[in-house]
């Protein structure tokens, strides 16, 4: 039971969203949003792992599973190491879990599309301010040619004629 949980793992390459997500982490230490995000995200994944096991299986299956979650979880040493799958500690979390091992009703899709509009939203987003930028930057760069052009024809000759001067 536990192997064919940590092969779930495998197939789902938990390891290395865990990696990203320990990255988006260290390189933005200092946000709190990014701190729950990645305890959210981290959860999402076990719960993910836990369904995926349990898919069509038996409630007597279901509550076996959940012993062996309760009693590898008393075992355990209680050490995180970042990047890895391991086991959630806190009382209310490992309740959601099991709840959620028992809960058979079919997940809608809402939540998963919510959330692919808001990273094609922030995708966009960037895409704008970026865009912005280089329209700004590009903009700036005509604008002093334009600027020196002018200059470099009203610099006034050493025999200025009337209409140079006139224009100036």
């Amino acid at each position: 039971m536990i192997l064919h949980h940590e092969t779930v793992h495998y197939k789902f390459h938990d390891v290395f969203y865990k990696f990203v997500l320990t990255l988006a982490m260290c390189l933005h230490w200092f946000n709190p949003v990014i701190h729950k995000m990645y305890k959210t995200a981290v959860r999402d994944l076990e719960f993910c792992c836990d369904n995926e096991v349990v898919a069509e299986q038996d409630a007597e299956f279901c509550a076996e599973y959940c012993h062996v979650l309760v009693s590898a979880i008393r075992h355990s040493k209680h050490i995180f190491v970042p990047c890895s799958t391991s086991l959630e500690l806190r009382k209310k979390v490992l309740g959601e879990r099991i709840s959620a091992v028992f809960d058979k009703k079919t997940k809608r899709k809402g939540s998963f599309l919510l959330g692919v509009a808001f990273a094609f939203v922030l995708v966009c987003g960037g895409l704008v301010e970026y865009t912005s930028v280089m329209i700004i930057e590009n903009t700036s760069v005509y604008v002093a040619v334009v600027e020196i052009k002018r200059l470099e024809k009203t610099t006034l000759s050493p025999v200025a004629s009337a209409e140079q001067i006139v224009e100036i």
